[in-house]
């Protein structure tokens, strides 16, 4: 029951991460500012923030289409064209899946909790440390090979994920003009990568003291 728990709480807190930091708003503003996104895209600040609400709120099931008019070249057009478009229909349900696999995981982690404070009442927090140390470091391990992956060559990162998660090649798209590519090129989801392992990483951490000092508050009156 430790294990279980230990495994459903560290995949569910590591989706949510995913969820909290591809979602942050803030996060987008920021790398269009710093990157001059508004300028090379050659479209208002207000026109890409509002692709950018279309796209988040599509990805999150808040919305049944990508359509969103915006200026360009004194012309008022789509903002995403059919091949953006058809790729985040896969995206969409990439993400719809991975919160329903966080949401699953949580419920088995909170299961496996009641059933062992049910079960052996104060000596769970001593199990629970032992336990969550065990798969916290197999976690770390693979979260560290990736991370190091990811440093050495994002782009073979970048590329080999999405042979993993996508079975087609709709990702594939042009920079020179595809908008979707401009608005988050490989710099943005380098910094947004290394911002999630970053998070995950202080957030188990942080899990494990608290643990660690259930396990002492524990003996003390046992």
């Amino acid at each position: 029951m430790a294990i279980l728990f230990s495994l459903g709480f560290l995949i569910g807190t590591f989706l949510t991460v995913i969820d909290y930091a591809c979602f942050d708003r803030n996060f987008y503003t920021t790398f269009y500012q710093e990157n001059a996104t508004y300028q090379s895209m050659g479209i208002s600040e207000d026109d890409l923030d509002k692709m950018t609400d279309v796209l988040l709120t599509y990805i999150q099931d808040k919305r049944d289409d990508l359509s969103v008019l915006i200026s360009y070249k004194n012309q008022r057009v789509e903002g995403f064209n059919d091949r953006e478009i058809s790729h985040m229909v896969d995206v969409k349900e990439l993400y719809l899946s991975a919160m329903n696999v966080r949401n699953t995981a949580f419920i088995i982690a909170f299961l496996a909790l009641i059933l062992l404070i049910f079960g052996i009442g104060k000596k769970a927090g001593a199990y629970l440390f032992k336990a969550f140390v065990q798969v916290l470091v197999a976690f770390l391990a693979i979260i560290g090979a990736l991370g190091l992956y990811a440093v050495m060559d994002f782009n073979s990162f970048w590329t080999n994920f999405h042979h993993v998660f996508f079975t087609n090649d709709l990702w594939l798209l042009n920079p020179a003009t595809d908008r979707l590519i401009m608005m988050v090129p490989g710099n943005f989801f380098y910094a947004l990568v290394s911002k999630i392992i970053l998070i995950t990483i202080m957030f188990w951490i942080l899990s494990l003291v608290l643990l660690y000092v259930w396990q002492k508050r524990s003996k003390i009156y046992d």
